[in-house]
């Protein structure tokens, strides 16, 4: 199977609560499947809403889990590249500085000192 999203327009509020379905804007990032115990799920880091989340895209209700959103008690800046482990049971992160961008930005350096963690990570 092939899953593509539109990443939708970046800048202003998201709301972290919005169903899946109606989020057109929620940034959807780095697409991997094959988590063990997720098997049927879709993996999914939501760029602009600074989470990591599971869908099954045959549910007809759109539900979602959220994996993570935040660190030592900080919302992510906005999780980018994802992948699982060969054995599946382990999801990798980027979490950059990418979403943080403003009108005006000449490029992601200039949205560095916005990190909401402090600093660029990489995550299991």
């Amino acid at each position: 199977n092939l899953y593509i999203s539109d990443a939708g327009l970046f800048g202003g509020t998201y709301d972290r609560e919005l169903p899946l379905v109606e989020c057109s804007e929620c940034g959807p990032n780095g697409l991997t499947i094959g988590l063990y115990g997720y098997e049927d799920y879709v993996i999914m880091n939501q760029l602009a809403l600074g989470r990591v989340i599971a869908f099954d895209p045959s549910d007809p209700e759109n539900t979602i889990i959220v994996i993570a959103d935040e660190y030592n008690g900080k919302d992510f800046n906005s999780p980018n590249d994802i992948t699982v482990t060969c054995d599946g049971k382990s999801v990798y992160f980027t979490d950059p500085t990418f979403g943080l961008q403003a009108s005006g930005d000449t490029g992601f350096l200039d949205s560095l000192d916005r990190s909401i963690q402090g600093f660029q990570g990489v995550y299991k």
